[in-house]
């Protein structure tokens, strides 16, 4: 009986990596499925606009009956300053790049 606990929890984690390996190839939402334009095209549209910058952060919105996302560029010696580039995810065009001002 000792020999089986041991081998059976053996199996339950191999089974379990397997099955979290299997979720990493999935894509990351539902909305990224349903559009042309990728996360990684749309960082990379995004510091075409903005090249003196960093990603802060990405995200896929639904905006009406479209999808844009919606890139965080920070510059790279002011941190603080941030500019949010918006792209329409089916096309790639470039809706807006805001610039946003540190707050004081």
């Amino acid at each position: 009986m000792r020999r089986r606990l041991p081998l059976s929890l053996l199996a339950a984690v191999a089974f379990s990596v397997a099955a979290l390996g299997a979720l990493a190839n999935e894509p990351a939402s539902n909305l990224e499925s349903q559009v042309r334009i990728s996360k990684l095209q749309a960082r990379q549209i995004a510091l075409d606009r903005s090249p003196e910058g960093k990603i802060k952060s990405e995200r896929l919105e639904q905006q009406g009956d479209r999808h844009v996302w919606v890139v965080d560029v920070a510059r790279y010696r002011e941190p603080a300053h941030v500019t949010t580039v918006t792209i329409d995810a089916d096309t790639g065009a470039v809706e807006s790049g805001m610039p946003h001002a540190p707050a004081k």
